[in-house]
Protein backbone atom coordinates (compact mmCIF):
# COMPACT_ATOMS: atom_id res chain seq x y z
CA UNK A 1 0.00 0.00 0.00
CA UNK A 2 1.20 3.53 -0.91
CA UNK A 3 1.37 6.29 1.77
CA UNK A 4 -0.37 9.52 0.03
CA UNK A 5 0.75 13.13 1.11
CA UNK A 6 -1.50 16.02 1.95
CA UNK A 7 -0.66 19.45 2.51
CA UNK A 8 -1.96 21.37 5.53
CA UNK A 9 -3.19 24.31 3.85
CA UNK A 10 -2.81 26.28 0.47
CA UNK A 11 -0.47 28.49 1.97
CA UNK A 12 1.69 25.86 2.44
CA UNK A 13 1.34 24.96 -0.99
CA UNK A 14 2.20 28.52 -1.87
CA UNK A 15 5.39 28.65 0.60
CA UNK A 16 6.41 25.60 -1.80
CA UNK A 17 6.24 27.19 -5.18
CA UNK A 18 8.11 30.33 -3.44
CA UNK A 19 10.78 28.01 -3.27
CA UNK A 20 14.22 27.73 -5.92
CA UNK A 21 13.51 25.33 -8.87
CA UNK A 22 16.80 22.93 -7.46
CA UNK A 23 14.37 22.72 -4.03
CA UNK A 24 11.17 22.18 -6.01
CA UNK A 25 13.13 19.52 -7.83
CA UNK A 26 14.08 17.65 -4.29
CA UNK A 27 11.07 17.60 -3.05
CA UNK A 28 9.75 16.05 -5.60
CA UNK A 29 12.21 13.68 -5.42
CA UNK A 30 11.77 12.93 -1.98
CA UNK A 31 7.87 13.03 -2.27
CA UNK A 32 8.15 10.20 -4.49
CA UNK A 33 10.43 7.63 -2.53
CA UNK A 34 7.76 8.95 1.00
CA UNK A 35 4.39 7.52 -0.80
CA UNK A 36 6.49 4.63 -1.26
CA UNK A 37 8.26 4.15 1.91
CA UNK A 38 6.80 6.66 4.48
CA UNK A 39 8.69 9.37 6.12
CA UNK A 40 12.07 7.08 7.43
CA UNK A 41 12.87 6.58 4.04
CA UNK A 42 15.99 4.57 3.77
CA UNK A 43 18.26 7.74 2.33
CA UNK A 44 16.94 11.00 3.79
CA UNK A 45 15.63 10.22 7.47
CA UNK A 46 13.87 13.36 8.73
CA UNK A 47 14.91 14.37 12.21
CA UNK A 48 12.36 13.96 15.10
CA UNK A 49 11.35 16.78 16.25
CA UNK A 50 8.02 16.95 18.47
CA UNK A 51 5.93 13.87 19.26
CA UNK A 52 4.83 12.65 16.06
CA UNK A 53 6.28 15.74 14.02
CA UNK A 54 9.43 15.69 11.70
CA UNK A 55 11.75 18.10 9.96
CA UNK A 56 13.67 17.78 6.50
CA UNK A 57 16.44 20.05 5.81
CA UNK A 58 17.82 21.02 2.64
CA UNK A 59 21.40 22.56 2.43
CA UNK A 60 21.95 25.63 0.05
CA UNK A 61 25.18 26.73 -1.20
CA UNK A 62 24.52 30.27 -0.40
CA UNK A 63 24.09 28.98 3.53
CA UNK A 64 20.05 29.49 3.52
CA UNK A 65 18.72 25.93 4.51
CA UNK A 66 15.10 25.26 3.90
CA UNK A 67 12.87 23.06 6.46
CA UNK A 68 10.24 21.11 5.74
CA UNK A 69 7.90 19.80 9.04
CA UNK A 70 5.99 17.02 8.45
CA UNK A 71 3.97 14.50 10.03
CA UNK A 72 2.67 10.96 9.57
CA UNK A 73 -0.95 9.82 10.12
CA UNK A 74 -1.01 6.26 9.78
CA UNK A 75 -0.50 5.93 5.72
CA UNK A 76 -1.39 9.61 5.07
CA UNK A 77 1.76 12.11 5.14
CA UNK A 78 0.93 15.72 6.21
CA UNK A 79 3.61 18.83 5.04
CA UNK A 80 2.58 21.05 8.19
CA UNK A 81 4.89 23.91 7.53
CA UNK A 82 7.61 25.61 5.56
CA UNK A 83 10.41 27.47 6.58
CA UNK A 84 13.74 29.46 5.10
CA UNK A 85 16.26 29.39 8.13
CA UNK A 86 18.35 32.27 7.29
CA UNK A 87 20.65 30.95 10.35
CA UNK A 88 22.20 28.27 12.40
CA UNK A 89 19.38 28.33 14.77
CA UNK A 90 15.82 27.34 14.14
CA UNK A 91 13.46 30.19 15.70
CA UNK A 92 10.98 28.45 18.03
CA UNK A 93 8.16 30.30 17.19
CA UNK A 94 8.54 27.93 13.19
CA UNK A 95 8.79 25.06 15.76
CA UNK A 96 5.85 25.85 17.67
CA UNK A 97 4.48 26.49 14.61
CA UNK A 98 4.23 22.96 13.33
CA UNK A 99 3.52 21.72 16.47
CA UNK A 100 0.33 23.24 16.97
CA UNK A 101 -0.75 22.45 13.77
CA UNK A 102 -0.15 18.81 14.20
CA UNK A 103 -2.28 19.25 17.38
CA UNK A 104 -5.33 20.51 15.29
CA UNK A 105 -4.94 17.61 13.07
CA UNK A 106 -5.18 15.52 16.09
CA UNK A 107 -7.64 16.69 18.15
CA UNK A 108 -9.56 19.42 15.64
Amino acid sequence: MNYTIEYYDDDVITQLLAQPISLQANFISLAKRMKRYGIKMVDAVPMHYHEDVFELCFYEPKGWNRVIFMAQIDWQIVILHIVVQKTAYMPWKEKGKAAKRMKELRFG
